[in-house]
C-alpha cells in the first residue's frame, strides 16, 4: 500500500521529516472540524511520525506538535488567523473564497518565504512559543509538494 501524500511536507536540512501541512478550503474551519480531521488521519494510520502537523484553511490556521503521546481527540497545541497572511499573498482575492487549489499555492509560496527567512504574517498576539518553535523549524527547510513526492 502506498503511503498517503500530504499537501506538503516539510523536511529539515538533514532531509528528515519534521511537519506535514494539510490545506482545507473549508469556510470558517473550527478548533473540533480540525480535530476531527487530524483524528481521522490518526485513526487510519497515515499521520507519519514528524515533529508538527499543521492544517490551514483560508481562516485559521491548527497547529499539533507529534510525539505519539496525545490522544486521538488532541487539540492543536495553537491556533492563528490567516488573515494576514491571505491579505499578503492575494490581496485581491482576500475577500473572496479561494478554491482549494488556489489556497494550497498560496500556502505553499507562505512556507517557502518562512523557509528563506521571510516574516511570517502572523500577528505578534498569537505568537505563542509552540508558534514560533514551528517557524524556526521552517528556516531553511525543504518544502515538498504532494506532485514532487
Amino acid at each position: 500500500m502506498a503511503s498517503p501524500i500530504f499537501d506538503m511536507l516539510i523536511r529539515d536540512e538533514d532531509g528528515q521529516l519534521i511537519a506535514t501541512t494539510e490545506v482545507k478550503a473549508y469556510q470558517d474551519l473550527s478548533s473540533d472540524v480540525a480535530i476531527d480531521l487530524r483524528k481521522t488521519l490518526v485513526e487510519h494510520g497515515v499521520l507519519p511520525k514528524n515533529i508538527f502537523f499543521l492544517l490551514v484553511s483560508q481562516d485559521k490556521g491548527y497547529l499539533w506538535k507529534e510525539d505519539g503521546k496525545q490522544s486521538i481527540e488532541q487539540a492543536p497545541i495553537t491556533s492563528f488567523s490567516m488573515d494576514e497572511i491571505i491579505q499578503h499573498y492575494a490581496k485581491d482575492l482576500a475577500s473572496l473564497r479561494l478554491r482549494e487549489t488556489e489556497l494550497a499555492l498560496l500556502i505553499l509560496q507562505w512556507l517557502f518565504d518562512l523557509s528563506a527567512g521571510g516574516d511570517s504574517g502572523i500577528d505578534a498576539q498569537e505568537m505563542t512559543p509552540s508558534l514560533t518553535e514551528f517557524l524556526k523549524s521552517v528556516r531553511g527547510a525543504t518544502i515538498i509538494t504532494e506532485d514532487a513526492a
